[in-house]
């Protein structure tokens, strides 16, 4: 006769289990929760939870000390939940401090509850008496007095990630009613901890509400995987308000050039401290306003107190990227008109390559290439809605004084640093400082 066959538990069906002893454990099974998938392993939680145990006894010494009387502290529980699920918990009124997690747009809160809101009060303010315990929120004034303690706990709690996270906390407001938190949207992860403070017959909850994208670092090796997108369409709208502000408020680099020239790279060979570049380029020349190094402005030279600054005259400069045209042969003053060299407009890359062809260059040919010259006036930092908001008759003003060293660019090497001259009807460069000379012809050979 055949064996009978186990009857299968019809939970164990569900899940294709085989129970407890297959699993080698009690185990029980959980349909995993998508909304709030689980972020923290065991071993970073036991990481967490020694953290929060050295933030709780540098806050227990300074506590000590500041109501006169002994301070124990006692990490209850490190967990995750959902903002909701924290701002449930709360007491109604209680004596919640938000703070600003700066560049992130993310905010923590710390939350001393009623009843060690008003012992801190009591004893913050000099007395020595059993705290009265009232059911009303704190006074501008008491907030204040316990916000010298929310300051610690916050400096306690940036202290005990530096090492594996570094943020700071700006203080943003008080809130003392649970249903008005509005620190983070209710479905999203927070590290939440719950610290038990003792002191003479004082029995509180402290809590430090903490966002998980703060500690993603810590806890996948990456950055924050916030996804833009998901959501309904009144979300996903306040996803892309959100994140334009943001970009608008980014800070690009804004530099000003002369319009490129170009020398022979004899010439630059040649270029020493102390003597005189010619531009070709006339004093009033427009000049070039370069957002993050891309031509988009035109502009005309000035100062704005002791600073050069630029005026813009016109909203479009991608034409300024091709050489300007110039009034005379750029070069060094006093070997600009050598017999054997006037009139050479020099070689470009492509003329000296199919001049090559593919046998040895002669030197000679190497000295005889054209690089593109500019000379940078200085340049700026401006947000981007800054920038957006440039037209016609705006002034930048650059970080450059007047009189200070402008940059002699090579392609889009620093070459050196100079005076800006002028020359007859030229604009000019005296040189100052050589930042690297190019190749000598000796070290050509």
């Amino acid at each position: 006769m055949a064996a009978a066959e186990p009857v299968m538990p019809e939970q164990a069906r569900a899940t294709g289990a085989r129970g407890p002893e297959a699993t080698g454990g009690t185990d029980q099974v959980h349909p995993y929760d998508f909304r709030q998938p689980h972020h923290i392993s065991k071993d970073r939680h036991r990481a967490i939870e020694a953290k929060y145990g050295t933030m709780c006894k540098a806050v227990e010494g300074w506590l000590s000390t500041r109501v006169r009387a002994s301070v124990e502290l006692r990490l209850a529980s490190v967990e995750q939940m959902t903002f909701g699920e924290f701002t449930k918990e709360l007491q109604s009124p209680t004596a919640s401090y938000v703070f600003n997690v700066p560049k992130s747009g993310d905010q923590t809160v710390i939350d001393f509850g009623q009843e060690l809101g008003f012992y801190l009060v009591d004893r913050l303010l000099g007395s020595n008496d059993e705290p009265a315990i009232e059911s009303r929120t704190l006074t501008v004034l008491e907030r204040m007095v316990v916000r010298i303690a929310a300051d610690q706990v916050a400096s306690q709690l940036t202290a005990i990630w530096k090492d594996r996270v570094r943020f700071d906390l700006e203080l943003d407001r008080f809130e003392s009613e649970p249903e008005l938190l509005r620190a983070a949207n209710r479905e999203d992860p927070m590290l939440v901890a719950k610290v038990e403070v003792h002191a003479n017959r004082l029995q509180a909850l402290m809590t430090v509400c903490l966002p998980l994208t703060v500690l993603d670092e810590f806890l996948t090796g990456g950055s924050s995987k916030h996804q833009i997108g998901r959501g309904s369409a009144a979300d996903r709208s306040t996803d892309r308000s959100a994140v334009e502000a943001s970009l608008r408020q980014s800070r690009v680099e804004v530099s000003v050039r002369t319009p490129a020239f170009g020398m022979l790279l004899s010439d630059l060979d040649r270029v020493r401290a102390g003597q005189v570049i010619r531009t070709g380029l006339a004093p009033n020349v427009n000049l070039c306003v370069r957002i993050e190094g891309a031509p988009r402005y035109i502009g005309q030279a000035g100062r704005a107190d002791r600073a050069i600054a630029i005026r813009i005259m016109e909203t479009d400069a991608r034409d300024m990227d091709t050489r300007a045209d110039t009034n005379g042969r750029p070069g060094i003053m006093g070997t600009m008109v050598e017999p054997e060299s006037a009139g050479n407009n020099g070689l470009d890359l492509d003329e000296l390559q199919s001049t090559g062809n593919g046998k040895a260059v002669p030197l000679s040919n190497i000295y005889q290439i054209t690089l593109p010259v500019t000379i940078e006036l200085g340049r700026t930092r401006m947000a981007v809605q800054d920038v957006l908001e440039l037209g016609r008759g705006s002034v930048v003003v650059l970080d450059r004084l007047v009189g200070e060293p402008v940059d002699v660019i090579v392609g889009d090497r620093p070459f050196a640093e100079g005076e800006v001259v002028v020359i007859g009807e030229q604009f000019g460069v005296r040189i100052t400082r050589i930042h690297s000379n190019l190749p000598t012809a000796a070290e050509q050979k």
